[in-house]
């Protein structure tokens, strides 16, 4: 499982937030303000942001895991064999790929929009950006579940985003201790354009956690991760 981040500069007050109490990171504090559990939160960044991830009941829920841009609930092996955009016999991407330059998720293949109908989506890579910018982020536990509280510097509101983990094959890999969620949109097409140094198509940007900090980064795109809707409600 080939996996990193890339450390924004957004990121880097959450980071060193976080570093401050080092020692005690395993193990944060209770979160005692108020997280919300709704389907649309008002956080300050043009879009409203669900208050739990696709698949579960609560915030402290890590939810559903999904391959990228694959609308299946509950898949339990999560490789390139079995990712829907790919053809085994072929050895080729059939979707998503240099052949038809879509960098984008369709509704048709979103999850969020799948489940929870058309007005909701995955967030684009801008969006989580916006949400870094726009939100004082505090390493905490909820509910007795890691994770990271993103509270709204202009509306005050806050939702969580667990360390759920993500799965590969048919493992889970690192549950408590990192968060991968998907965005809608592959690094590029062309591996010159991509930004990451490595092969294109393969890869999506991500939004991720640990008990260092946040930050934008890349996956390949059939690993299992979660999904935190958006919408324009």
């Amino acid at each position: 499982m080939k996996f990193r981040f890339i450390f924004s500069v957004l990121a880097l007050a959450a980071i060193v937030s976080a570093s401050c109490g080092k020692e005690d990171s395993s193990k944060p504090a209770e979160f005692k303000g108020e997280i919300s559990s709704a389907r649309a939160v008002d956080m300050g960044t043009g879009v409203s942001w669900s208050g739990i991830n696709l698949g579960a009941g609560s915030p402290e829920q890590a939810g559903g895991y999904y391959a990228w841009a694959e609308p299946l609930k509950d898949t339990t092996n999560f490789i390139l064999d079995t990712y829907v955009h790919y053809s085994t016999i072929l050895t080729v991407y059939l979707k998503y790929y240099a052949g038809d330059k879509a960098m984008q998720a369709e509704a048709a293949d979103d999850p969020a929009t799948h489940f929870w109908g058309p007005e909701y989506r995955m967030p684009s890579r801008s969006e989580f950006q916006d949400l870094i910018e726009a939100c004082d982020w505090t390493f905490a536990s909820y509910k007795g579940k890691a994770g990271w509280v993103a509270t709204s510097k202009t509306t005050g509101n806050s939702i969580f985003f667990p360390l759920a983990g993500y799965r590969s094959g048919m493992s889970m890999k690192r549950l408590g201790s990192r968060g991968v969620y998907w965005t809608g949109e592959l690094t590029s097409v062309v591996a010159e354009e991509s930004g990451t140094n490595k092969a294109n198509q393969n890869l999506c940007w991500t939004f991720g956690i640990s008990s260092s900090g946040t930050d934008l980064g890349y996956a390949e795109r059939y690993i299992g991760a979660s999904v935190r809707p958006v919408s324009n409600l």
